[in-house]
């Protein structure tokens, strides 16, 4: 029994040390105890396909999930296949010493995404979605900042697409990568991006110039083709210089994609160029090993083009390395032949070949003076590579260049031989521009006459303009008055209403909005409709409804207030043609009601159009419950919310009636039907829309008000609301007491 016992004891720190591993591989959680410099989250992220909002919560168990590295081959493959959205959570543990602390947040991606610290949202890159809405960005070296919680354990959460990427054929990688960095390193990245970005812009100067000096040299002496394929160089040369400042400001994922491309499109016929030149400066005659280099080259444009990285790079390695031998032994012949010049090109490449063995030293002795191992990684590779680069640029281009300027001076010397000649031939060409100069007044002369003429017909045109914009205005004035024609008198609304108000203020000359009113019996029907559009178009949909309005209710074809919105709804889909194939989606918005004023009971139905209601009696009155079309905002205001549907044609939704509202009123009650153009107006201190809430807020306070004082209340406020700014829509708004 005691030897079981001590058995158990000797065991149980094993299992729990098991348990312990097994529990910390479960979690996959990344920890973050301190950050210099940058950091990178590439590790332990889980990944699921399918867009759910409520993943960001970080509560959700995501232990099913699947395990991925960001910045990884496999990520670059996962991301790649995938054509919808995926989320990606990362497990944070969080230092103490890291609580609250604001960090820097740096995205490099080729899609949208939403971050998420702690289920809430910090940034948005981009807009998430599928092929049709999503709309790529890549950040890049631009700083965002977040700001780390309070707890030890925090989750990160990402909502990330990336399917018009994944749409482009020519997409080979596809990558995320999200980093978090001191803040104190802002200077240090700033500096880095402006190095970069001078640095690119620098070299593309240097040698666009070359390229236009050159260019212009072979414009002048057709001969020298060298000059030429020089000036093709150093244009390709600058735009691949000029690479990293075109990565560094688009934050377009495809334009980057396609710099990118159009670099290694240049690689190979860059070195193919330097032999080309090579072969012109020492006069060689094109040999077999030519034609092997110029099919090298058409082999590496077709790999890139079908987009097989690895037969691309295999090609493109061969044919530099084929190049770079090529011309090696081109020098060499031409130093044993002491050719002009050849000691010129011959230095560049011994400059290039002598400093990138120095290069390799000095940073493997910095890696081991700072690591204490050499540490090949991607920082010390990258930097490596553009040293080298900037070498090859600087060497071996720039000595073909001096080349080629050394040549221009002997070309120089010869043409100085010929400058009697020149000299013969200048008084020849004298004359000549004499004639010419002579030639030239005259048909400067032609010249003035034809200008009169132009001018003067110009003038014509623009009479003819002032005469057909005065038609088009006079015919919009007339519009004008005939629409005006057509809404009811006041003589008609104070003997149907009695204490009313309308306030009527079209956008443009002609309206899109209107208000209606028709008796009958102890009935009136009054309401307030808001047309597709402003202007012209408006007022020809307004005429048409206010026709069919007409038509519904005054020749006694509907008397409720729903029925009347279904019949109209009807006669206005059959008027327009409107079907489900059709794009356009012509109609109205409606708040019509119907008053019965012998028992005072009002009808009311709404298509998008709400009816507010001040009175006295809501708090007192137990029949008023609140439902989601009835809400009650104070002790005297009541609104009834229209049905979300037009009077038009709306796929899905032509089967479903409008809604009936009946409301006993008392008296001292107030009804306001009004369309969207008072709520939607801009103004204030920060150019904000007016809002329902605002309208509510101000029909609250007009209570036992006389009518009039609430017209000119309303009008004011929206006017000193709307201030400088245009008006946004046409406004209507109708106003009536329960006398």
């Amino acid at each position: 029994m005691i030897k079981r016992y001590f058995r158990f004891l000797f065991y149980l720190p094993v299992l729990c040390c098991f348990l312990f591993c097994v529990v910390t591989n479960a979690q996959n959680i990344f920890r973050l105890d301190s950050i210099k410099g940058k950091i990178t989250l590439n590790k332990d992220w889980r990944y699921h396909h399918g867009d759910k909002k409520e993943l960001a919560n970080a509560a959700i168990d995501d232990m099913g999930w699947d395990t991925i590295s960001l910045g990884t081959i496999q990520t670059s493959f996962r991301l790649g296949n995938d054509t919808g959205i995926v989320w990606l959570r990362l497990h944070l543990k969080v230092s103490p010493a890291l609580f609250h602390k604001t960090l820097i947040l740096q995205v490099y991606q080729q899609g949208a995404s939403e971050i998420y610290l702690n289920s809430k949202l910090i940034e948005t890159f981009g807009r998430v979605g599928d092929e049709q809405t999503e709309v790529p960005y890549d950040p890049g070296n631009n700083k965002y900042y977040l700001q780390l919680g309070g707890d030890t354990l925090q989750v990160m959460a990402v909502r990330y697409s990336q399917s018009k990427v994944n749409k482009n054929k020519n997409v080979t990688v596809s990558f995320l990568t999200i980093q978090l960095a001191d803040p104190g390193m802002i200077n240090e990245i700033d500096s880095g991006l402006m190095a970069t970005e001078w640095g690119s812009l620098l070299i593309f100067a240097v040698f666009l110039t070359l390229s236009i000096f050159h260019f212009l040299l072979f414009i002048y002496y057709r001969k020298a083709r060298s000059n030429l394929y020089y000036s093709v160089l150093a244009l390709m040369i600058g735009y691949i210089s000029l690479s990293p400042f075109l990565q560094i400001t688009s934050h377009n994922p495809i334009n980057k994609m396609v710099i990118s491309q159009l670099d290694s499109y240049l690689v190979a016929p860059c070195f193919l160029l330097i032999v080309v030149l090579l072969y012109n400066i020492f006069n060689r005659k094109l040999n077999w090993f030519f034609w092997t280099l110029i099919g090298l080259t058409v082999l590496s444009e077709l790999a890139i083009a079908v987009h097989n990285s690895n037969i691309s790079a295999i090609v493109i390695f061969t044919q530099t390395c084929s190049a770079s031998c090529a011309g090696i032994v081109m020098i060499i012949k031409a130093l044993r032949k002491k050719q002009p010049g050849a000691w010129i090109i011959a230095s560049g490449f011994l400059i290039f070949l002598c400093l990138i063995p120095g290069l390799i030293l000095i940073f493997t002795i910095g890696a081991i003076v700072s690591h204490g191992s050499f540490s090949f990684n991607g920082g010390n590779a990258g930097t490596i590579t553009a040293v080298m680069l900037i070498v090859w640029i600087f060497s071996i281009p720039s000595s073909m260049s001096a080349f080629l300027a050394s040549d221009f001076a002997r070309t120089n010397k010869k043409l100085s031989l010929q400058l009697v000649h020149v000299k013969q031939l200048s008084e020849q060409n004298i004359e000549k521009e004499r004639e010419k100069k002579q030639i030239i007044e005259g048909q400067k002369e032609m010249l003035e006459i034809q200008v009169k003429e132009k001018t003067s017909e110009i003038q014509e045109q623009k009479n003819e303009l002032v005469q057909k914009n005065t038609e088009i205005i006079d015919s919009i004035l007339y519009a004008r008055r005939i629409q005006t024609a057509i809404l009811p008198t006041e003589e008609m609304l104070k003997e149907a209403l009695r204490e009313y108000f309308v306030i009527f203020k079209p956008k443009d000359v002609v309206s899109g909005d209107f208000y209606w009113c028709h008796v009958y019996g102890d009935n009136v029907v009054f309401a307030v409709a808001d047309c597709t559009g402003h202007g012209v178009p408006g007022a020809l949909m307004s005429m048409i409804c206010n026709s069919l309005l007409n038509e519904v209710v005054a020749d006694g074809k509907a008397y409720e207030a729903d029925l009347i919105l279904n019949e109209l709804r009807n006669k206005l889909v059959i008027t327009l043609q409107q079907s489900g194939g059709q794009t356009t989606r012509d109609g109205m918005d409606i708040a019509l009601c119907i008053w019965n004023k012998k028992n005072n009971i009002l009808q009311y139905a709404g298509a998008n159009n709400p009816l507010y209601r001040i009175t006295e009696k809501i708090a007192q009155d137990a029949a008023i419950e609140q439902t989601g079309k009835i809400k009650v905002h104070s002790n005297h205001l009541l609104e009834i919310v229209g049905d979300k549907q037009p009077i038009g044609y709306q796929e899905g939704r032509m089967d479903i009636p409008f809604t009936k509202h009946v409301i006993q009123l008392h008296k001292g009650d107030t009804i306001y039907i009004t369309s969207d153009g008072y709520i939607d107006q801009f103004g204030g201190i920060k150019n904000k829309k007016f809002t329902s809430k605002r309208l509510r807020d101000l029909l609250d306070t007009l209570i036992n008000q006389p009518i009039d004082n609430q017209r000119m209340a309303l009008v004011q406020i929206i006017e000193d609301w709307r201030k400088n700014e245009i008006q946004t829509d046409d406004i209507c708004v109708f106003g009536v007491k329960i006398t």
